[in-house]
This record gives structure tokens, C-alpha cells and sequence, in this order.
């Protein structure tokens, strides 16, 4: 009895003085996730979150596909953690077109200056050039605290989808009587399939372009008519 008694209360001192396991700090990129047009621009911040103690100085990657949105180094600008400590800071950004990579640095600068907590530390911004999808993803994140000692930080991608108005066969980044035309040319005269293919000219979701989709297009411009049924191709 002795012996079990002593077994619950070791067990009970274990658990009570036993370290809290704390979550990793993270670096973003926000929105995780987002849906734009072509020839459009759109903002992606990079934040740290609450977790981040004595942060002093940061080294990230960013890679994503060149063929669907591109950035340059006079595209992105320091966020509001670092220039809040009132003090000195050290930005950098150089980008790698033919790499497809964008390098972000930065630090507080004086000796034992850090910040900690939430906030952002970049804002980065894109073009869309493309149609099609792309992600977001930290290749490589470095940090350090004010003593110079390394500190691990989580990485929370980002992707992007840069999207074609369902109706716009002609890839023009609207929808006029110029794809109605194009419709008419594919389907009676042998004209160019719709761009990326005939499944953006399914304005009416049956699954399949034809007339049908032709006569919904013309009622949508000149008479009111619905519009297409899938907004984003």
C-alpha cells in the first residue's frame, strides 16, 4: 500500500514540475491562400507570430513560379515590428528572376535590442502575368536573438491561383462581344479552341461548350441574362 501511495505521488510530482511544451514560433505568409485575375497586383505580408521572443535579426527564402506572378526587390517593404522598436533597422531585399527566389534580411541594429511578439516583419507585392497556380513557400528561414544565438521558427506557406473569368474564351481579362465572335469563329468556322481550352466557354456549367453557351454569353451582355455560372475558370 506504502509502495503505491509513493508511486502516485512521484508520478504527481513528474507531472506538475514537468516543463510546459510550447509551440515553435511560426513565420507567415498571409493570405495562405488567395484567388486574382490576371494583370492585377496583390499584397502577401509576412508576420511573425506571439510565440517569437527576442527576435534581433532574420534571413528568409521565398520561392514561387515565375510563370504565374512575379515581384522585384522595389516591390517589397519593411513591416511595422521592426521600425516600432524606435530604433536603427537593417532592411534588405534582393530578388532572382531566373531562380525564381526573392531574399529578405533583416535586424534591429545596437546590442541587446530585440523585439518580441506578433507582427509583421515584410510586405510583399505580386503581379499576376499568368494563368494557372502557384505556391508561396519559405525555402529557408534563419533567425537570431540578441545574444546571436539561432532561433527555430515554424514556416506557414502561402499558394495563389491567379484566375480567368469563365466567358472570357479570348483571354483578354473581360467579357465583350469580341468572345462571342471568338465562340462563333470556334464552333461554326473552325477558329482557335477557347485559351486555356473549350472548358472556359462553358458559361452555362453543362460541361460542354457549344451554342448553348453562345446564345447564354449574348443574353448575359445585351440583354441582362444571367452571368456565367462559374465566375473564376
Amino acid at each position: 500500500m506504502k509502495n503505491r501511495v509513493l508511486t502516485s505521488l512521484i508520478l504527481l510530482l513528474v507531472v506538475v514540475c514537468a516543463p510546459v511544451l510550447s509551440a515553435s514560433p511560426a513565420f507567415y505568409l498571409i493570405p495562405d491562400s488567395t484567388v486574382v485575375f490576371r494583370d492585377s497586383l496583390f499584397d502577401v505580408l509576412m508576420p511573425v507570430d506571439a510565440a517569437s521572443v527576442n527576435l534581433k535579426a532574420f534571413s528568409v527564402e521565398i520561392s514561387f513560379d515565375r510563370n504565374v506572378i512575379r515581384t522585384d526587390s522595389l516591390s517589397v517593404t519593411e513591416g511595422y515590428l521592426l521600425p516600432t522598436s524606435s530604433l536603427p533597422t537593417f532592411f534588405w531585399v534582393g530578388f532572382s528572376p531566373d531562380s525564381s527566389k526573392l531574399f529578405i534580411d533583416g535586424a534591429i541594429l545596437g546590442d541587446g535590442f530585440t523585439v518580441s511578439g506578433s507582427g509583421t516583419l515584410a510586405n510583399i507585392r505580386f503581379y499576376t502575368i499568368g494563368f494557372g497556380e502557384s505556391n508561396l513557400e519559405f525555402t529557408s528561414i534563419r533567425a537570431r536573438n540578441g545574444d546571436n544565438e539561432p532561433l527555430i521558427y515554424d514556416a506557414v506557406d502561402g499558394w495563389v491561383k491567379v484566375c480567368q473569368f469563365v466567358g472570357d474564351v479570348n483571354a483578354d481579362n473581360r467579357i465583350t462581344i469580341s468572345d462571342v465572335v471568338y465562340m462563333i469563329n470556334w464552333i461554326f468556322g473552325g477558329g482557335p479552341e477557347p485559351i486555356p481550352d473549350q472548358f472556359v466557354g462553358d458559361v452555362n456549367c453543362d460541361m460542354t461548350a457549344n451554342v448553348s453557351d453562345v446564345v447564354y454569353l449574348i443574353n448575359y451582355i445585351f440583354a441582362g441574362g444571367p452571368a456565367p455560372c462559374g465566375p473564376c475558370y
